[in-house]
């Protein structure tokens, strides 16, 4: 009578809403180490809220904004229409993350320590950061500032890509206050 069908298959559990239309709200709670992976590709819903999980999330969405807090990765994230706000506690080192939103923001909030390859990109918005990037030279020996930046925080580490076409991309240190930027 909640509008879910739940099945189990081996270590998999599948949440499936019966309507794509309907206009009811969820909270699945999971274990913090247990792997979360989301679809959702109707226009219909609105959010993905995602707390407290210190193991991989997957998420691939239309027209979702999606907020991960207190969040370890590794993370893969597409959305084609929706905002990523993402707060990492601390940023897993054994896989890359990468969040790619085709028309909104990104905003992720790093810990001041988190040692990173990192590759942002956006084709029509601005890119905003406060963290200290070492970039990298092109052939000439040049540093190029654009809408791509290729370079490393902390001396390297962990691959983590932000990459919008239409939207802003911020990259904050967690200890800075923050606020609405959308």
């Amino acid at each position: 009578g909640i509008g879910l069908s739940v099945t189990e298959s081996g270590e998999s559990i599948d949440v499936v809403p019966l309507s794509r239309r309907s206009d009811r709200k969820y909270i699945i709670k999971v274990p913090k180490n247990v792997k979360i992976k989301y679809e959702h590709s109707t226009p219909y819903g609105s959010q993905l809220k995602v707390k407290n999980v210190s193991a991989e999330i997957e998420a691939s969405t239309n027209h979702n904004a999606i907020f991960l807090e207190n969040v370890t990765g590794p993370v893969t994230i597409n959305t084609v229409h929706g905002n990523v706000d993402a707060i990492f506690t601390t940023v897993n080192q054994a896989s890359p993350t990468s969040i790619i939103s085709a028309h909104g923001l990104i905003d992720v909030t790093l810990p001041a320590n988190t040692k990173a390859n990192l590759s942002m990109d956006s084709n029509w918005g601005e890119l905003y950061t406060d963290m200290t990037i070492e970039m990298e030279e092109s052939e000439d020996g040049l540093k190029t500032y654009s809408s791509n930046v290729k370079g490393t925080i902390n001396g390297g580490g962990v691959s983590i890509k932000l990459s919008s076409a239409h939207g802003n991309i911020y990259l904050i240190y967690i200890y800075h206050f923050r606020h609405n930027r959308h």
